[in-house]
């Protein structure tokens, strides 16, 4: 477990690095079974909000869409810094997210977790596969499958046509 929250201390702080220097990952935390970490915040986040880091500023605030997924606040004890949980089972805002097969996703599709028994996410941010490229990929293929259906389409249509042209100039000699 120990190992674990190294790794973990240091993506963040690496991710803290490429977002710029107002982002602060000061600590790490192992309480209740979750490890948290508390970052600079940009609005106030409350117990259960799908937490994410703003691109432009760096600092953590509710998630909307666009922003780098973080975790999920558990209860709140300081003002300054939000307190985010990025492994552990907790407690969410059902407002915020899209559940699909049991998966807790974002609006726009980043995989928070797995949806529990108990209606509580258990949520592993570090393994969690980024589905957006995914999700991209597979607007794309729909598109090319319609636009090669519509093709299809056309040619049975122009070789139907031209059966029956030759159809007729057979009958017609």
């Amino acid at each position: 477990m120990f190992k674990s929250i190294l790794v973990l201390n240091k993506i963040l702080l690496f991710l803290c690095f490429i977002q710029g220097s107002s982002c602060k990952a000061t600590e790490v935390t192992n309480d209740n079974n979750l490890i948290s970490v508390f970052f600079i915040q940009e609005e106030q986040i409350k117990k259960g909000d799908i937490v994410g880091i703003n691109k432009k500023s760096g600092k953590v605030r509710p998630y909307r869409i666009g922003d780098y997924l973080v975790g999920i606040a558990p209860k709140q004890q300081n003002q300054k810094k939000a307190l985010v949980s990025v492994v552990g089972a907790l407690a969410f805002n059902r407002e915020q997210v899209q559940i699909y097969k049991a998966e807790v996703l974002t609006k726009d599709g980043q995989l928070i977790g797995k949806l529990l028994n108990n209606q509580k996410v258990y949520i592993n941010i570090g393994s969690n596969v980024n589905v957006n490229p995914i999700l991209k990929k597979i607007k794309i293929l729909r598109s090319l499958i319609k636009a090669e259906k519509l093709r299809n389409e056309i040619q049975t249509k122009q070789i139907k046509e031209l059966q029956s042209k030759l159809e007729k100039l057979t009958n017609s000699q």
